[in-house]
Parts: structure tokens; sequence; C-alpha cells
């Protein structure tokens, strides 16, 4: 939803936005605190942020904020729609976050969307029994809505997923990169910091660099820019090592250049 975002140029052109959302800094826990109050029905997160900028949600935040919303009666949604499906090494981004007695810190609803539908336009959103039992076959239509098609398709990614192991390809390649990135000399100087797991790795520029995008693709690679001084790496989670290594040796190149 437009409106939940905190990224204004994904809002602009489409004012006004719903009102009833209030965004804050993630892993804030004091602002959180004086914002939630009896009015507040939801909390929304992302394990990792996406077009914030590729930075996970600190885990003592994630034991609070499950707390707080425990306690207040809060509903608390993790958005998957970028972690979800393997991406981060895990089947699910938040099971990397663990409490003091070794527990997942689990949500009340999760969404998916993209990867797992291979290609195909498929969104789920999981909920806990007592809310699920509040969005039944019959109270809601949707776009994306469970075709017999694409809903094979969503079984099948979780079994090819398992079948190729995909979840250590993407746990070892993004533990390779991050290795790789964080000791190239060549970047260094323009490298503030680098942050992510699995295959979903943000690579901080100390300035927002100009036309970025346009020279990487002069070079032969297809890059995205996030929170506009932000590399965002998110490669199929089957890509083999040598096509990784490829592309990593043309974004340091390009890198290198600017």
């Amino acid at each position: 939803m437009i409106a939940a975002t905190g990224n204004p140029q994904v809002k602009a052109g489409f004012e006004p936005a719903m009102p009833g959302f209030t965004q804050i800094d993630l892993n804030d826990l004091e602002a959180l605190s004086a914002v939630a109050d009896n009015e507040t029905a939801a909390i929304i997160v992302e394990p990792i942020q996406g077009e914030g900028g590729i930075y996970p949600l600190a885990t003592d935040f994630a034991i609070e904020l499950r707390k707080l919303c425990d306690a207040r009666q809060i509903t608390l949604i993790y958005d998957e729609v970028w972690t979800g499906s393997g991406r981060t090494g895990n089947w699910f981004g938040h099971q990397f976050l663990i409490d003091t007695y070794g527990k997942v810190v689990v949500p009340d609803i999760m969404t998916l969307g993209k990867a797992i539908g291979g290609g195909l336009p498929v969104g789920v959103m999981f909920a806990k029994p007592e809310l699920a039992a509040l969005l039944v076959p019959g109270k809601h239509g949707c776009t994306l809505g469970g075709n017999a098609i694409c809903m094979s398709v969503a079984k099948t990614i979780f079994d090819v997923i398992e079948r190729d192991k995909l979840l250590d390809n993407a746990a070892a390649l993004g533990e390779h990169a991050l290795a790789r990135l964080r000791k190239e000399l060549k970047i260094a100087p323009k490298i503030a910091e680098i942050h992510g797991r699995g295959l979903f790795i943000g690579i901080e520029m100390k300035e927002a660099p100009e036309k970025f995008v346009d020279k990487a693709l002069a070079h032969g690679i297809i890059i995205n820019l996030t929170a506009s001084k932000i590399v965002r790496l998110a490669p199929p989670i089957n890509i083999t090592r040598q096509d990784w290594d490829h592309g990593l040796d043309l974004l340091i190149r390009s890198i290198a250049e600017l």
C-alpha cells in the first residue's frame, strides 16, 4: 500500500495518501513506543528493508517490538515480499531474528510476493488462525487471487528450492560476495558500508553516484540504486558461482571508475 511506505518518491503523484499511517526510523524503539497508542491497529516492518536501503531489522529491536505488540494487542506484520522464498539464505528473513531463548521472533501476519510466483503474479498473506478467520473465502476479492496455474507454480517453487538446495546457494554466495566486496581495495575509498544477508546486499556509497546505473549498463551489468546512494544486489537465488563472480567483476569495475 502506497500510504504505508516511507519513500516519498513512491508516493509522488498519488497524493493525497490514505491517512492513518505513521513512519519511524528502523530500529528506533523510543520513537516506536511514542507513536504506538490505543488507536494503533498494526505495525508493519521488513526483516531487511528493500527500498529503504537493505538495512536489517536489529534482533534486539525485533524482540522489544514483539513485546510491545503483545502488551498493547497490536498486530505485528512482517513484509517478506523482498526477503521471503530463500533470498536471505533462509526460507524467510525473520528466521534470523532469534531471542534469548533461542526462539524465532515470529509475526502475526507475514506477506510474500514476487519470488514466490517465479515470475507469475502471486501475492500471499499468512496469518495466525485467529486473524486468518477474519478474512475467509468470499470476504474479499483480489487481483492476484489464487488462480490454479499460479498456485501450482508457487508450490513448485518451494519444491525446486529444496531440491536444488538454493537456500544453501544463497547463503554461500552471499557470504562470498560480502567478503570479496569488503576487502576489494579498488572500491574501498568510495564505499561507506556494505550490509545485507544472502543474495540481498546493499553497497552504500559515500556519495550519490551520478548516472551510475547508465555507467554500469555500459559495462554489461544491470544494477539498481535505492535510497539515492545504495547499490542493491538481488540476483536470482539459483545464480551460479561463475555468473555471480562475473557480475561482481563488472560491478567492482564500474564502482572503481566513478
